[in-house]
């Protein structure tokens, strides 16, 4: 009897010690990929300010949304849903720098990379 519970006592330390790796290795993990999320979001940044200036900057734009058109297999009714969607989250965001500039791109990025739009997305292509 006494062998029986030393067993599961070891058992259950040996189970204790998987779990809490595993919980450490999950937490490692969730952190590697936000922090590789917000790299990809600097790099974007960083070329369209390194790159991009005034209209030559809207057009190309303008450019990449009609390929971005062309090339979906969507009808055109979700693009007017993301417009609209993008220009509700926008008028809510209130986020400002210390200056209060309105900071349009971080806005931009961040609603990209939202669950919440994620799952917009997902709604409109199923």
């Amino acid at each position: 009897m006494e062998i029986n519970r030393l067993k599961n006592k070891f058992y259950l330390s040996v189970f204790i010690i998987l779990l809490s790796n595993s919980i450490s290795s999950y937490a490692k993990s969730n952190e590697i990929i936000k922090n590789r999320q917000l790299l990809k979001n600097y790099g974007i940044a960083h070329c369209i300010a390194k790159f991009g200036e005034g209209e030559w900057l809207k057009k190309d734009l303008g450019n990449a949304k009609s390929l971005y058109f062309q090339a979906g297999s969507y009808h055109g009714d979700a693009l007017k849903h993301i417009d609209r969607y993008f220009g509700k989250e926008m008028a809510n965001s209130k986020e400002a720098d210390s200056e209060n500039n309105p900071l349009i791109f971080h806005k931009c990025l961040t609603i990209y990379n939202s669950p919440k739009y994620q799952k917009f997305i997902n709604g409109l292509v199923k």
